[in-house]
């Protein structure tokens, strides 16, 4: 995924707009991990870099540590009503 994140950095002349990230990691948010580096790294330059919030279920801790970072948008799912799924972080 760095080596993406990179081939995206050093392409401008792609236009890429927007990342849509779906892996996560068991840890906390680290403002210093790499993934969060590049990920400010291409908020910085323009590009909406998008995570889910993972399936941990909703509640203290599950939220995706890369979708904590203020600069990405974080993306849950609901449920058939239009509530937060059961297993939405």
């Amino acid at each position: 995924m760095l080596a993406g994140f990179d081939y995206i950095l050093s392409h401008p002349d792609l236009g890429v707009r927007v990342v849509n990230c779906s892996f996560s990691a068991n840890t906390t948010f680290d403002v210093s991990d790499p993934v969060n580096v590049a990920t400010r790294m291409l908020y910085e330059r323009g590009v909406n870099v998008v995570f889910s919030a993972g399936n941990s279920g909703p509640g203290m801790h599950t939220l995706n540590p890369y979708a904590a970072a203020p600069w990405v948008i974080s993306v849950g799912t609901t449920d058939q009503r239009g509530r937060l799924a059961a297993f939405s972080a």
